[in-house]
């Protein structure tokens, strides 16, 4: 059958009514078997041109043309519609229904089982405004409707391969979607209520993409160059709109931007955006990877720079989507205004995610190698969290609930653990992990009322140096297998610095304002530190306490409670602990304020200082040669001094002060002595020297009353020596260089 015409508002009722001063023009042309056209037009300056070349044997039968050879359906309400429809092949159909002014639509299909519906139903802008959908190949199916308040919107859909499926639907405004198939089975829908374009490129076979936008102003931009990406899962019901379980970019509201590029196989990827100018980006390169994106609020950014590394899972059956099992994950999810959050995966097994509920907050994760997962949690305005994971098996994970709080995790060996959690405002945490170790941090406090302070990790307060923090600072380094750090920081202004380079544990909680702890261990050290003090307004407790440990198997145990302080700047308790000989044990209890105690220990050996007062110093050396030997000091009082020397082994050092302006010195140069210092509550000015060179011998020294002295000169071997002393002005010296003497000095005992 060829059959060529003249159609629409004829050109004889043009004649008959030229009032009306239609100029429409329809022009059909169809060569082979069983085609058909029918174009209606009314109104003026429309235009239509139907070509069918239909070359298969298919004869329609019953029922809607069904076998269809080549079918168009042309209907043009209004003025300057414009519509061109040419089909080569067979079973293609092509239906366009214009119902505003100045649509314009192209429909080209060839080959064979091609469907295109378009329905325009807007305004229009211009005679560029319309549908243009190209077909080549077979079982493209192409719907498109511009409904009543559009403006000037734009469709284009192109396809080309076999089985492609695609569907737009335009409410409203100058909306714009272009979606290019080609290759194998595809399957694209876009929705469109507003001003905003979309973009849906897919080649290869099995992609499905689904785009929602509501608003003006709004991009999508979706690339699907592998096999079987899922942005979303449209159905095969081309004129439906897809429920919001089904879409994979979903916009409402202005300027938002979303790009979506899938480079490999077996990829899910979505994007939701609430509010105004956000922007998300994805980009997945690696098979089996997924990621999501959901920002809520004005003014976010969130991208996940590539996922690289293949993962493994089940791609069956084609066209479903895939379920991964060993794969890259990434996940981000902005609730506020300002949010950045940034996530880049290298690697797999990963599995990063990033939540922000505030604004202005800014999280990054990177990872590299090996398996990896990173949370990062943000509550709150202003703050900053970056986890940098490479290496083998590593996990970290970042709260931060507050305000203007930084958080730095670096893990570049295996079998790191890192858990930050920052509970109130200002507060600062580094974690760097080498190795298999595990470092927990909590931080709060509240608010600091101080003002910031400087510090550069090392140096004991009070101090200028370093660089300024506005709250609690956290800086810990580790660098060996086994490495665990603890710390709980609960008050204002605490600092911690715990630098590990061998299999050590710390344990630091700090409770008060403005506490200090420094731990560097480089052997397998255990070091334990508990500080607390002032938690009000005026509260000026600052404790500081360092340990450093060098040695395999020490451990270093710190309990510090202040109280109130008139110096706002100073310290109150402050201790000091050096271990450097394997198997060494401190424990160092301060309670009160201004106390010190320091502690060098360079053997198997074992200290412990009790301080509570104010004012008290202890300091105790046990050297190389100290294996086996104890040190006991214990200050209840006020302005007293310890001192503690013990260079033999198997010594035993006892010095309890528990009057005031007290000073007591034991040196234990021998060996198995013990030597004992008791200054009783109510003493002043009480003054004991016990000197042990020989071996065996046993001191005891009781001091009360007020300036009473004491020296004790012991040398030989089992020697014993007693003194006792009450009253005032007292003084007792006692020298013994011989064997199994035995010396016995009583002042004033009752006064």
């Amino acid at each position: 059958m060829k059959l060529f015409l003249l159609a629409g508002a004829s050109s004889i009722a043009l004649l008959a009514a030229p009032a009306m001063a239609q100029t429409n023009t329809s022009t059909v042309g169809q060569t082979g078997a069983d085609n058909a056209a029918t174009v209606a037009q009314t109104g003026s300056g429309n235009s239509s041109n139907v070509t069918q070349n239909g070359t298969g044997t298919a004869r329609f039968t019953n029922g809607a043309n069904a076998g269809r050879s080549n079918v168009a359906d042309v209907e043009q309400t209004g003025t300057n519609g414009e519509s061109s429809i040419s089909q080569t092949g067979n079973r293609n159909s092509a239906t366009l229904d214009q119902g505003g002014s100045a649509m314009n639509s192209t429909i080209t299909q060839t080959q064979n089982s091609n469907t295109a519906t378009v329905v325009q139903s807007g305004t229009g802008g211009d005679n560029t405004t319309g549908s243009f959908i190209t077909q080549s190949g077979t079982q493209g199916r192409a719907y498109v409707a511009q409904n009543a308040d559009t403006t000037g919107a734009t469709s284009t859909v192109t396809q080309s391969g076999t089985d492609q499926r695609a569907s737009v639907i335009q409410e409203s405004g100058a909306a714009e979607s272009t979606v290019t198939q080609m290759n194998g089975a595809q399957n694209a829908a876009v929705y469109q209520d507003g001003s905003s374009s979309s973009t849906i490129f897919q080649s290869n076979r099995f992609n499905e993409a689904s785009v929602q936008q509501y608003g003006d102003g709004n991009t999508s931009d979706v690339r699907q160059v592998g096999e079987n990406g899922d942005v979303g899962d449209p159905d095969n019901n081309l004129s439906n709109i897809e429920p919001a379980g089904m879409v994979g970019v979903f916009q409402d509201g202005d300027d938002n931007n979303a790009d979506i590029d899938q480079e490999g196989d077996n990829q899910i990827a979505d994007i939701v955006q609430n509010g105004n100018r956000n922007d998300a980006s994805i980009l997945q390169q690696g098979d089996f990877s997924r990621a999501g994106v959901t920002q809520t609020g004005d003014d976010n950014v969130a991208t996940v720079v590539r996922q690289t590394a293949d993962g493994t899972g089940n791609a069956n059956p084609p066209g479903s989507p895939a379920n991964p099992s060993v794969n890259a994950d990434a996940w981000i999810n902005q609730s506020g205004n300002r949010n950045d959050a940034r996530i880049a995966q290298d690697t797999t097994p990963a599995d990063a995610t990033i939540v922000q509920t505030g604004n202005d907050n800014d999280s990054e994760i990177n990872q590299t190698s090996g398996s990896a997962i990173a949370v990062n949690t943000q509550t709150g305005n202003d703050n900053v969290s970056q986890i940098d994971q490479s290496g083998g098996s590593n996990e970290a994970y970042v709260t931060q609930t507050g305000n203007l709080n930084a958080s730095d995790v670096l893990q570049t060996g295996n079998g790191g653990l890192a858990i930050v959690g920052q509970n109130s405002s200002g507060n600062t945490s580094r974690v760097t992990q080498s190795a298999d170790a595990t470092a927990n941090v909590t931080q709060g406090g509240g608010a600091n009322t101080l003002g910031p302070r400087n510090w550069d990790g090392e140096t004991l307060p009070p101090s200028s140096l370093g660089d300024p923090y506005r709250n609690n600072v956290s800086l810990i380094d580790q660098s060996a297998d086994g490495a665990s750090a603890t710390l709980t920081q609960s008050g204002t202004l605490n600092r911690s610095a715990i630098d590990q380079d061998a299999a050590a544990t710390a344990t630091v909680s700090q409770t008060g304002v403005y506490n200090t702890s420094i731990v560097d261990q480089t052997g397998a050290s255990s070091a334990t530190v508990n500080q607390g003090g002032g938690s009000g307004p005026g509260d000026f407790a600052r404790n500081a306490s360092r340990v450093t440990q060098s040695a395999t198997g020490a451990t270093a145990n710190v309990t510090q409670e202040g109280n109130d302080i008139d110096n706002t700047f100073a310290p109150t308790n402050v201790s000091l602990v050096d271990q450097s000989g394997d198997g060494g044990e401190v424990v160092v209890n301060q309670t009160g304020d201004a106390n010190l105690a320091d502690v060098d220990q360079d053997a198997d050996a074992y200290t412990s200082v009790t301080q509570n007062g104010y004012g008290n110093n202890a300091t105790v050396d046990q050297g190389v040669g100290s294996t086996g030997s104890d040190a006991f000091v214990t200050q209840i009082g006020t302005g007293n001094d310890a001192t503690i020397e013990q260079i033999g082994a198997m010594n035993v050092a006892t010095i309890d002060q528990r009057g005031t302006d007290g000073t007591s010195t034991i040196e234990q140069s021998g060996a198995n002595n013990s030597a004992e210092s008791s200054q009783l509550a109510g003493s002043m000015l009480a003054d004991s020297l016990i000197e042990q060179s020989g071996n065996d011998g046993i001191v005891e020294v009781t001091q009360g009353g007020v300036s009473n002295q004491s020296d004790v000169f012991q040398g030989g071997s089992m020697n014993q020596a007693y003194v006792t002393q009450g009253g005032m002005n007292n003084t007792s010296t006692i020298t013994q260089t011989g064997n199994g003497a035995i010396a016995t000095v009583n002042q004033n005992p009752g006064s």
